[in-house]
This record gives C-alpha cells, structure tokens and sequence, in this order.
C-alpha cells in the first residue's frame, strides 16, 4: 500500500509537471491496463494519440489494450499502424504474431513472431513457446518441439508440457 500510495504521489507530480500531454496519457493507458480496465485504457491511449498521431508507445499501448480487451481485429489495424512507423520492433511484432495465433492464423503469424525474436531476454521463452505453437498447427512437428522446448520456461499452467507430450507421441516417442 506504501507503494501504491508513492506511485499515486509520483504520477500526480508528473501530471503537474506535464498536464495533458502525450507521455501522461501513455503513462495512465500502462496503468488502467495492467489493472484490467481496459476501456480507461483506450482512452488514454486515444487521448496520446489526439496529441501525437504517430507516437509508437501510445499506438503499442492502445493495440496491446485492444489484445488484452479481446479486440483482435482493432489490436491487428493498430499495430499495423505502429509497424508501419517501425517494422523492426520486436513487441509490436510479438503482438502481431500473438493476435493472428489467437485467430490459428499460424502462416501469418510466423513472420512476426520470428521478428520478435529480437525482444527482452524475458520475453524469449514465451515466443519460443507461441513459434512452437504456431509450428504445430502447420504440421511442422519437429520445428515445433524445438520451439516448444526453448518456451518451457514460459509454461505456467503444463499447457505447454501438454503439447510437447502430444507432439511427441505423434513423432512415435512415447
């Protein structure tokens, strides 16, 4: 709760120092986001955009909320919007690649997520696990337990020990 209480401080400090602008609304969209009121977020977002149109964290933020609030299509044009400034990024493209495997558009998923591949050191495991995922619904079992394997660390649930387990008995290794 202390912490809470110096984070409130903190952004309201901030706030005074840059009333209405861009970084506070991308700062509030990051906030509302990771509590899970996603709509607040967007709006936020929106606000950031309204002042910078172009602005690659505000336009990664309103496509991630759009992700995180089950809006795959809206995330997909925002994010197409957010390549198009940098097509390099790496988690603008890791959400690409997430969005089309939330649609098993594995083909065009692949692209990204091996752009993403070039992300944070802590995020590795997780590509891995969805480049493993996306290798398995194109029949690609073998790349796909590779993958799968490297993503392990990302496993918080055995989903993923599940599906190596399946990818192994189809391989006829029991």
């Amino acid at each position: 709760k202390a912490n809470e209480r110096l984070a409130l401080a903190a952004l309201s400090r901030f706030q005074q120092l840059e009333p209405n602008s861009g970084r506070s609304h991308i700062l509030l969209g990051d906030i509302y986001r990771q509590r899970g009121q996603f709509d607040n977020a967007q709006e936020e977002y929106a606000k950031a955009l309204e002042i910078s149109p172009n602005d690659p964290a505000a336009l990664l933020g309103l496509a991630s909320a759009y992700f995180d609030d089950a809006k795959i299509d809206q995330s997909i044009q925002t994010a197409q919007k957010a390549l198009a400034l940098d097509p390099e990024d790496p988690e603008t493209n890791l959400l690409m690649g997430e969005a089309f495997m939330t649609q098993h558009k594995f083909a065009e998923a692949e692209p990204f997520l091996l752009k993403s591949l070039h992300a944070k050191p802590q995020m590795l495991p997780h590509v891995h696990a969805l480049l493993g995922e996306a290798y398995a619904g194109e029949g690609r079992t073998q790349e796909a337990i590779s993958q799968i394997k490297m993503g392990l660390e990302s496993d918080q649930d055995g989903s993923l020990h599940y599906q190596l387990a399946r990818l192994y008995g189809k391989t006829g290794n029991k």
